[in-house]
């Protein structure tokens, strides 16, 4: 049983295997635009991330 077979369990027969192949067309798709030097989609905008400096205060 895959990870997303046992996610998707309680899931009637038809709706899990609908969701299965949505899934799989979705990451195809994705695959075949990265191997076309796409970035992949962010789902989440991180921002900046600033680093704390090495040169802290110590108490």
């Amino acid at each position: 049983m895959s990870l997303l077979t046992s996610l998707l369990h309680d899931l009637d027969d038809n709706e899990r295997d609908h969701l299965l192949t949505v899934i799989r067309r979705n990451i195809a798709t994705e695959l075949d635009a990265v191997a076309d030097g796409a970035t992949p989609h962010r789902a989440v905008d991180v921002g900046t991330r600033t680093r704390r400096s090495k040169r802290a205060a110590t108490a």
